[in-house]
Order: structure tokens, then C-alpha cells, then sequence
């Protein structure tokens, strides 16, 4: 537990100073200002436009900082070969792909924390999109394990762009799976979209910038519903990418 501990912590450092972290949080933070002027120039919607863009904007920047970040966790230890130091320690490849998932995990609950604040100061305070942005965290680290999986095994730019993939059905297997009650769709693809509903992560579920301020209802059944999948994931990606990690040869 001290060595997992110990290199997660070190993950958090090398990631903090990363200058690709600061270039894409300055933009976050211009963007999620603009919400405000953006929220000015519309007719008698300024608060609804405010909380709306402020929240696509945390999502948005969120997943760029998981993506462009997390592909890279894995590579520069081969890249500097420094890999062959660690293992070389009491350090197994589990714990080194934990380290990295906690180490970088921390880094994303700090951003999200700090973009969270700046959404704040210019929308109201309410638990509602405190909810809503935590549940983005909880799908930043769900991606994170989609990004440590495909780079236990893919080069940076493939694992990036399988976890965009990833990504981006997640958000549509709600509306494929509604699609698929139609009549005049075909059996095989209502078997196929159940297939895809059933398997794969639900980013959507997790997606709540469109959140209303009238017609916010919380329910805890469904959070907890939402949380366990998406935890479940979490570990399926996790023990899966450790499983492809231990048998890679460097």
C-alpha cells in the first residue's frame, strides 16, 4: 500500500507539471468565463445560456485533459525506460497501472474542483449542479480506465482515439436502444442495440450538463443505479488492462 501510495503521488507531480495540463486548463478557464459574455448576448435566457455552457465546457475540457493526458502515463515510462527501474523494484504492473489511474484520478478531481469553483462564481450555487458536476468526474475517471486499458496494449494516438470512440458510443446507446422499439426497425438491429446498451459504459447516464433548474429531480435509486455501473467499469477496465500489461513484453 506505501509503494502504491508512493507512486501515485509521484504520477500526480509529473502530471501537474505536464504543460499540456496548463495550456488546456487555460482555455478551460477562458471558455467557462465566456459562458458569462455568452449569457449577455441572449435575449432574457442569460442564466439558463451561463449554466449551460459553463457545464459543456467542464465536460468538454475535462475529457480533453483525461484523453491528451492519460495516453502518455503509460508511454513515457517505456519512452525514458524507466519502466525497467520500476519493475525492477517490489513494484508489480498492477500497481503500477493502479498508480497511474490514482495519480492522474487526483489530478482530474483538483481540475474539476477548480473549474467547478470558476462555474460558480458566475451561476448560482445549487446542489443540483453540484450533482451534475460530479457525476462528470465519475465519467472522467470512467474514461481514464478506458485510456489505461487501450494504452496497456496500443500506441498513445490509438489508445486516444479508441477512447474518444469509446467515448462518443457511450453517449448513444440510450438512443440507439430507444430507436430500436420502433416497428419498422429489424430484429437483428434491436438485438444489436441491446447488445451494445448492455455492454457497453453508459456515458450518457453520466452526461447531466443539460441539467434544468425547474426540472431537476434527484433520485437515488437512479444515482446509485448510475455510480455501481459505472464503478463496475471502472474495475472491468482496470483488471483488463493490468491483464494485457502483465503479458506485454518491452
Amino acid at each position: 500500500m506505501k509503494m502504491l501510495l508512493a507512486l501515485s503521488k509521484n504520477t500526480f507531480r509529473e502530471t501537474i507539471r505536464d504543460r499540456i495540463l496548463f495550456i488546456i486548463i487555460f482555455f478551460a478557464v477562458i471558455f467557462i468565463l465566456a459562458s458569462k459574455l455568452a449569457g449577455e448576448i441572449s435575449a432574457r435566457q442569460d442564466e439558463k445560456i451561463i449554466i449551460d455552457f459553463g457545464l459543456a465546457m467542464i465536460n468538454i475540457f475535462g475529457v480533453l485533459i483525461t484523453i491528451f493526458v492519460g495516453i502518455n502515463l503509460v508511454h513515457k515510462e517505456l519512452e525514458r525506460r524507466t519502466i525497467f527501474i520500476l519493475l525492477s523494484k517490489p513494484v508489480s504492473r498492477s500497481m503500477f497501472i493502479l498508480s497511474k489511474f490514482f495519480g492522474l484520478g487526483a489530478v482530474l478531481f483538483l481540475i474539476t474542483l477548480f473549474m467547478g469553483g470558476i462555474f460558480f462564481i458566475l451561476a448560482p450555487f445549487e446542489l443540483m449542479f453540484v450533482y451534475a458536476i460530479g457525476m462528470m468526474f465519475v465519467s472522467f475517471l470512467l474514461l481514464l480506465s478506458c485510456v489505461l486499458f487501450f494504452s496497456s496494449f496500443m500506441t498513445p494516438i490509438l489508445a486516444g482515439v479508441s477512447a474518444l470512440c469509446m467515448y462518443v458510443v457511450g453517449h448513444i446507446t440510450t438512443d440507439l436502444k430507444v430507436f430500436a422499439t420502433y416497428n419498422d426497425v429489424s430484429i437483428g438491429f434491436k438485438k444489436f442495440a441491446d447488445f451494445i446498451y448492455y455492454i457497453w459504459p453508459n456515458f450518457q447516464a453520466l452526461n447531466l450538463k443539460n441539467i434544468s433548474l425547474e426540472g431537476f429531480v434527484f433520485d437515488k435509486f437512479d444515482a446509485f443505479y448510475v455510480l455501481s455501473m459505472s464503478v463496475a467499469f471502472i474495475v472491468l477496465f482496470i483488471f483488463f488492462g493490468v491483464l494485457f500489461f502483465s503479458k506485454k513484453e518491452f
